[in-house]
């Protein structure tokens, strides 16, 4: 499956160059796409090279050598240069025997380019992707089908729009958010395989304290003019093994622009915060090294993962990243994780966060 067709264009002097390709694995199991192609409508190909297998729900990303800039977010698995994709060009990924996989493209692009109508070009130079969709919003229901990639055979309603200025672009909605794109080396989504996550304390309800804490001061400069809202989650591994690495991604969130009644929140890097109680769920106690509650525990703060620069803050398809969990310090089997999702509010009202949790062992 192609994730994302487009690219945020902020690596060169004009951004033309700044641009990338993602395919994904769309299965449960590991898949072998050695001599697999993505052909343009411009009439260049970009062949994948032998011995490429891309895990189950993995990643594989493909980028211009000459001005992709987002390497220290993901690094590409493979380059291309000599070349760079219009913003109207379409894409199809051909197995090895040239029958089309997948395709995203825009309304002016030809067969076999495009699913449905299309998408509209991005004209504005702006720090943008196109990605596919992880959560249809329903009012009453949630997120139906939330978590994996859509792929209903029609970009104009498989693909969304973000970047990190919400601008304002002909024929696109207008959202903010940032690019994101993966590798075969990021974390893969968890929350439906091993990786959970349950309220800091079980024993009152999400919107209580402290599951969830309104601050009302005013911190204009860090996108929270009318305060901040706290939400704490305890992550718990129930993998099998050791987790190395812990992100989370916003796939569903109030941000900029909403209407009156509704919540402008922005994702904001969180600190550690000590003693936070008292919580009277037995099963965070005892995590905590408690034998008996009400105790009071640390949770650990989560980062906005850069690049790109995001000076609004965090929108949809941004990451947080536990960054106390790597190689050398994992999560191990069993263990869990007190975080805290730190959210600036630029407009007060009705809200809605939906995250997901990927992670590597």
């Amino acid at each position: 499956m192609i994730a994302a067709p487009a690219s945020p264009p902020a690596g060169d002097t004009d951004g033309e160059l700044d641009e990338f390709i993602e395919l994904y694995n769309n299965t449960d199991a590991a898949a072998d796409i050695s001599g697999f192609k993505v052909d343009t409508s411009p009439g260049f190909t970009i062949v994948i090279p032998a011995n490429t297998v891309l895990p189950a729900r993995g990643h594989y990303l493909i980028a211009n050598g000459g001005g992709y800039s987002l390497s220290a977010y993901a690094a590409p698995d493979q380059t291309y240069s000599g070349f760079d994709l219009p913003t109207d060009a379409g894409l199809a990924l051909l197995d090895t025997s040239d029958r089309v996989v997948d395709a995203v493209g825009f309304t002016t692009s030809p067969a076999p380019y495009k699913e449905g109508a299309g998408l509209q070009a991005v004209t504005a130079s702006v720090e943008y992707s196109l990605f596919r969709k992880e959560c249809d919003f329903v009012g009453g229901v949630g997120c139906a089908a939330a978590g994996n990639p859509r792929d209903a055979n029609d970009n104009a309603s498989d693909f969304l729009f973000a970047d990190t200025q919400a601008t304002l672009v002909s024929g696109l909605a207008q959202r903010l958010g940032a690019p994101g794109p993966q590798n075969r080396a990021s974390p893969v989504r968890r929350d439906t395989s091993g990786v959970g996550a349950a309220l800091l304390d079980g024993s009152v309800s999400a919107s209580s304290p402290p599951n969830r804490v309104r601050d009302f001061t005013s911190d204009a400069p860090n996108n929270s003019t009318f305060g901040t809202l706290t939400i704490r989650r305890r992550v718990m591994n129930a993998t099998g093994g050791s987790v190395t690495r812990l992100r989370f991604r916003i796939i569903e969130m109030t941000a900029f622009p909403v209407p009156p009644g509704t919540a402008d929140l922005r994702a904001r890097t969180s600190i550690d915060e000590v003693s936070v109680g008292p919580i009277s769920d037995a099963a965070t106690c005892t995590a905590a090294g408690f034998a008996t509650t009400p105790c009071s525990v640390t949770v650990k703060g989560l980062t906005l993962e850069t690049p790109p620069a995001q000076p609004n803050g965090g929108g949809i398809n941004s990451t947080l990243s536990a960054g106390t969990v790597t190689l050398a310090t994992p999560l191990a089997n069993g263990a869990s994780l007190p975080v805290n999702f730190l959210l600036g509010v630029q407009q007060t009202g009705t809200f809605r966060f939906y995250i997901i949790v990927e992670a590597l062992p």
